[in-house]
């Protein structure tokens, strides 16, 4: 099983609750000592952790586990944010975290890769960028860029010309717009 795959007998097993009730007696049931850090919701569709509780017990975690832990855990909390900012239309908050996002992905998580990392890095030096990332699961791929309507052309240049004097060959770029999404219309 998973838990004997991936663990020793007394290691300690770190879930956020709430999780699937026999999923925790698992746990138990192949000596392991389980560690829980409550989800707590607030009633309007998001839920967060104690971070306070979190910190304390990551000392059952080390090296790339307790890496990729706090990614998933931090990652979580940038995504609430980012949809609080998104709402609010506070974009250079939004680009923040963002960039705070990128920056987990390379040092904790490590799935970006340098043409992501060169991307993002010339994104976010550039005066009219608010905030870049990678996107998607990593180890190459695209990243997300806010950037002023009017510095567009002047974006692409200059991210493009670093990222292929650094890397030796030409990224490309696409121009999206925010929509609303899917609609139902009855006809």
């Amino acid at each position: 099983n998973a838990i004997r795959a991936y663990t020793d007998e007394k290691d300690a097993v770190i879930i956020q609750q709430p999780v699937y009730y026999p999923f925790s007696n698992i746990i138990r049931q192949n000596g392991r000592e389980l560690v829980s850090s409550d989800l707590i919701y607030d009633g309007e569709g998001h839920y967060s952790i104690d971070f306070d509780d979190f910190e304390k017990n990551s000392y059952l975690l080390t090296g790339k586990v307790l890496d990729r832990a706090k990614h998933v855990i931090y990652e979580c909390d940038r995504v609430n944010k980012a949809v609080d900012y998104m709402k609010k239309g506070d974009l250079v908050s939004l680009g923040k975290v963002l960039n705070e996002s990128h920056k987990s992905l390379k040092e904790l998580y490590e799935v970006t890769g340098k043409e992501l990392d060169t991307l993002a890095k010339y994104a976010q030096n550039f005066i009219g960028c608010l905030g870049s990332r990678m996107t998607g699961a990593g180890f190459g791929g695209c990243t997300i860029s806010i950037v002023r309507k009017d510095k567009i052309d002047e974006f692409e240049k200059y991210v493009g010309e670093n990222y292929e004097k650094e890397i030796g060959y030409n990224c490309s770029f696409y121009i999206a717009e925010i929509a609303d999404g899917i609609v139902i219309e009855k006809i």
